[in-house]
């Protein structure tokens, strides 16, 4: 093939003219059978790829590079919002069971009270009922409120009952919200927590789920 033919410009395709993408009727065609195979390709390829970046080329992908960085930052967990005495809490809402109305709690024979409040049936299977009044150090009051609820949440397999006193709803929390918890706490039961964040007027303790539940299979056994 002669240079004048190699050196053809881009903008003419004659692959989608006269070759395989066209009429077919590029006298090459016999020798190199496909247009991929010919020398005009190759070099139109070559040019296309050696080109320089149009303006603004590489800000716009730095911009999309840091765009799926901040998504991938401000994704978010939903947390079920409710309090116990005077403290708000809150754990993942993937937890969660149902929120059901109080019902009787009953005893369980030789067991002291303060933490295993005692077994609740929940559609007809028992399940324990923890005070985290008590883990909490919160008093719990003896008359029950209109707001208070039975959360029943599961952890390894186990569901548990746990009476509160308001259940504010779900909140999509990202991990930017969350606070460390302040050293002065450390030494109080919000050990049983893992951070902090702030809803409206609140502050909301995050409940560390294996602290708190591995803790309560070791206090009622």
């Amino acid at each position: 093939m002669s240079d004048v033919a190699i050196a053809a410009p881009l903008d003419q395709s004659c692959w989608t003219r006269t070759g395989i993408w066209g009429n077919r009727t590029c006298t090459e065609l016999s020798r190199v059978s496909h247009c991929r195979n010919c020398e005009v390709y190759s070099a139109s390829g070559r040019r296309l790829l050696d080109r320089a970046a149009p303006a603004g080329y590489i800000e716009s992908c730095t911009a999309l590079l840091v765009e799926d960085k901040v998504a991938a930052q401000v994704a978010t967990v939903p947390h079920l919002l409710f309090r116990v005495g005077q403290v708000w809490l809150a754990f993942l809402a993937t937890s969660l069971r149902e929120i059901t109305e109080p019902s009787v709690v009953r005893s369980v024979p030789h067991r002291a009270r303060d933490i295993l409040r005692g077994l609740v049936n929940v559609r007809g299977e028992l399940h324990p009922c923890v005070s985290l009044h008590a883990v909490f150090g919160e008093q719990s009051g003896t008359v029950a409120h209109r707001t208070a609820r039975f959360l029943v949440a599961r952890w390894a397999a186990q569901d548990w009952v746990f009476p509160v006193d308001e259940v504010d709803g779900v909140k999509d929390l990202s991990e930017q919200q969350i606070e460390p918890l302040p050293a002065t706490l450390t030494n109080l039961p919000v050990v049983y927590t893992r951070g902090l964040f702030h809803h409206g007027d609140k502050t909301v303790a995050i409940i560390a789920e294996d602290l708190l539940f591995g803790s309560l299979l070791r206090r009622i056994s």
